[in-house]
């Protein structure tokens, strides 16, 4: 509709010498630039387009089709640059990006490859379809490389030679624990299906975790470019993409723990103790000094999480708001705890509580060989010191803990509420603590009596 002066009130519209009508737009907030809309067949089409984005503009939705023209990768790695990651977790963002969302991949469909290049198109060209496209590329890529990582792993030499002279030894032939093995043991080996014991199948969901951050992380990127007005909505709409179905580990029996704990090395074995009965993560109890640990309460503070070891500090902020937290340690691991106080950690209250024999910071790679040896000899070769966390969790569990005690103990909230009333849990924290001691004790008593 045109004004008193004979223009129209939102953007232009004229008629090319084609025929054909154009349509260009003001620009908000741009200081009087204007874009064109393209051309259409008819003048109505061209007041329709115009139509459809001043509503855009008046609704808050508009647009500026410029500022989409980052590409996915640029603009992820500026999402990971200005998001307040841990070292640990922005080392893995950056992995993750510069793996599966930067480089070009490839989606099978048919007997036809596809290249996908999600990382290289601009943001505002990004559509669902892509996402699709891509997902499908990283889930084989990811796959593939995850079964490629098995095979080697299940027929590393020096695995393939342990079993042989596990398998030599069992039959009467004793083999030097070093060295070559005879080329005829190992064809005779071969011949009784060696190989074939040791190369189990991969597990269905290799390579799915994997790809499930990846689609996490492209998923808050693109939710990160319709906060900022470069895309007018998010593309990744794959339900469950973000999510991998698998069997939670079966936590570790008491007795398994005991077993564990007694292998290490001395100065290691209460933190065994005190990271099956508190929930904490590696990070957060490698991270512990003297201070925090308060033997008349026998409450333990949660401040701070150990850095990777290639970090620029030591030490950074726990994981989340709810992490900050005060947990009561049973007596069961408080006992070998201020035994170990008093026996390895140093006498100034900022002192670690756990420590290398050299005094240096406790990275899981530096204790790992130890942790390797007490597991199997617990009879638990598939345990990880993360899922001591899950004996903590399934012990408190059963002694009657709550869904918000589970949360406060281990520092892992789904809400913002839950981790501000935190400190409503402190006796009830308490209690469950005591009751996890009864149970452990009891059990305990009964092995030694058996």
């Amino acid at each position: 509709m045109a004004n008193k002066r004979g223009r129209r009130g939102f953007g232009t519209i004229r008629q090319e010498r084609s025929g054909r009508w154009s349509a260009r737009v003001p620009i908000p907030h741009s200081g009087g630039q204007h874009r064109s809309l393209g051309t259409f067949s008819t003048k109505r089409a061209a007041e329709d387009a115009l139509a459809v984005e001043r509503a855009a503009i008046v609704g808050g939705a508009y647009v500026d089709p410029a500022r989409g023209q980052v590409t996915v990768a640029e603009y992820g790695a500026r999402y990971i640059a200005t998001n307040r990651y841990r070292d640990r977790s922005r080392a893995l963002q950056t992995r993750l990006l510069d793996t599966w969302i930067a480089p070009r991949h490839y989606a099978t469909v048919g007997q036809t490859q596809h290249p996908v290049d999600l990382g290289a198109r601009p943001l505002a060209a990004v559509t669902a379809d892509d996402v699709r496209l891509w997902h499908t590329a990283v889930r084989e890529e990811s796959r593939r490389r995850a079964v490629a990582r098995h095979e080697r792993a299940v027929l590393a030499p020096r695995r393939v030679n342990a079993a042989i002279r596990e398998w030599a030894a069992a039959r009467g032939d004793a083999l030097a624990p070093t060295g070559r093995i005879p080329v005829a043991v190992r064809i005779e080996w071969e011949a009784t299906g060696g190989l074939a014991r040791l190369a189990v199948p991969p597990k269905p969901t290799a390579g799915a975790t994997e790809v499930a951050q990846a689609y996490r992380l492209l998923h808050a990127i693109l939710e990160r470019a319709v906060d900022d007005g470069r895309i007018t909505a998010n593309p990744a709409r794959i339900k469950g993409a973000g999510q991998v179905a698998y069997l939670e580990p079966e936590p570790a029996t008491i007795t398994e723990i005991r077993i564990i704990a007694e292998a290490m090395p001395a100065r290691y074995r209460a933190a065994v103790w005190l990271a099956a009965m508190t929930s904490l993560r590696s990070g957060e109890l490698f991270a512990l000094s003297r201070t925090d640990y308060n033997p008349a309460t026998r409450k333990l503070r949660v401040a701070r999480a150990l850095e990777l070891e290639a970090s620029a500090s030591d030490f950074g902020e726990v994981k989340a708001t709810a992490s900050l937290r005060t947990v009561t340690v049973p007596d069961i691991a408080a006992e070998p705890l201020e035994v170990h106080l008093a026996t390895y950690t140093g006498s100034p209250p900022t002192s670690l509580v756990f420590t290398t024999a050299s005094g240096g910071l406790v990275y899981p790679d530096r204790i790992g060989k130890a942790f390797d040896r007490a597991r199997a000899k617990a009879g638990r070769p598939d345990l990880t010191w993360h899922d001591l966390r899950h004996t903590g969790q399934s012990l408190a569990a059963r002694v009657g803990a709550g869904m918000k005690e589970l949360q406060a103990r281990a520092g892992h909230s789904t809400s913002a509420a839950a981790s501000r009333y935190l400190h409503l849990y402190d006796d009830a924290d308490r209690r469950v603590a005591e009751r996890m001691d009864v149970l452990v004790r009891e059990e305990l008593a009964m092995l030694d009596r058996e």
